[in-house]
């Protein structure tokens, strides 16, 4: 074990120091969601009001949660367990996607995902001839 450059000469570090100090100030890592600071509360507790009485006269059948996420389908992972002198090399990370919708019905059904790609005529290109 070495010494840190530090002020306390006598804090050596180990393996698993780190960890122990993340699980004794319950320290994690997280991803934080951005979306969910935009939302005003006021605007969450006067939706929760409203939404059983909007919902009322509909079968749970008809009533849908939908959101779209982009999957990234050629994407390799980023990270692996290596040997330490190994050559750690990596690859240039694919950024062709497409967008998925997933839903679910407040009955619990869940119908087939809906998939879109690329644009065989994209809008940027609309009215201009492509030679196709």
């Amino acid at each position: 074990m070495l010494a840190l450059e530090m002020e306390h000469d006598e804090f050596t570090r180990s393996n698993g120091w780190l960890s122990r100090w993340q699980i004794r100030y319950n320290v994690k890592l997280a991803v934080l969601c951005v979306e969910a600071a935009e939302v005003p509360q006021a605007a969450v507790d006067d939706w929760t009001k409203r939404l059983p009485a909007l919902l009322d006269g509909y079968c749970h059948k008809d009533i849908f949660n939908a959101d779209e996420t982009g999957l990234y389908y050629r994407a390799l992972p980023n990270r692996s367990l290596v040997i330490e002198g190994d050559p750690r090399k990596g690859i240039k990370t694919s950024k062709e996607r497409m967008t998925v919708l997933l839903a679910c019905s407040a009955a619990g059904e869940k119908p087939t995902p809906l998939g879109i790609s690329k644009a065989l005529n994209p809008r940027c290109f609309r009215g201009v001839d492509k030679g196709l």
